[in-house]
């Protein structure tokens, strides 16, 4: 009886600690990583990793077990390959930023855990800025136009969230999650860029 009264209470503060709406303004780090196909001999491939910032919006569906979260994030996209060739090594890194837009259903399996998931997308801003670099290489920085291709983004992402009150109407927020890139980022024929990330967040949930 004492552990059907234990889930019970446990239930009751889940409810009654959700809000209709939350906004949340976040900070973060961006890990980022490359897939490409075909890799080319003696290259490794990374991605930019870097400073993320924004906000989300989250709207109960279900007090306390379902809702739904949407927002604007800016990220940091990039791509690197490292090419040696006996003992010469040779590094070409591109690098821009994403408006992204992601859409999460996001489930509360504790009163300070949810998970979720959902597809997001990215619109890239301004240009590309190449850097070339080597041994016996000036260092040389570029910067031009986004290739069709790489000016939006789609894919999949899991969540994994945790807050923590704070005050009456205000939690902290942790957040950390996997996106999987589906959007082919290159022009060029025959091959394939792809980005993957890895996010933890930080900041305030903010209920209404």
């Amino acid at each position: 009886m004492s552990r059907l009264a234990l889930v019970i209470s446990v239930v009751l503060v889940s409810f009654n600690s959700a809000h209709a709406f939350e906004l949340k303004p976040v900070v973060g780090i961006n890990l980022g990583s490359s897939k490409v196909s075909p890799e080319a001999a003696s290259t490794t491939y990374g991605g930019r990793n870097g400073l993320l910032l924004g906000a989300l919006m989250e709207v109960g569906l279900i007090p306390g077990l379902f809702a739904l979260e949407f927002g604007a994030l800016r990220v940091p996209y990039g791509s690197s390959a490292v090419t040696t060739s006996g003992a010469s090594i040779t590094t070409v890194e591109a690098s821009w930023s994403v408006i992204q837009l992601p859409l999460v259903l996001r489930m509360t399996a504790l009163p300070i855990v949810s998970f979720g998931a959902g597809p997001y997308m990215g619109f890239a801003l301004g240009q590309v800025s190449t850097t070339i670099s080597g041994t016996g290489l000036t260092t040389t920085s570029s910067d031009s136009d986004l290739t069709s291709a790489a000016k939006t983004d789609f894919g999949a992402l899991l969540s994994c969230a945790a807050k923590f009150p704070l005050l009456p109407l205000v939690d902290f927020l942790f957040d950390a999650r996997l996106l999987v890139g589906f959007k082919n980022l290159t022009d060029a024929a025959g091959s394939s860029v792809k980005i993957n990330h890895i996010q933890m967040m930080a900041g305030a949930a903010i209920g209404f």
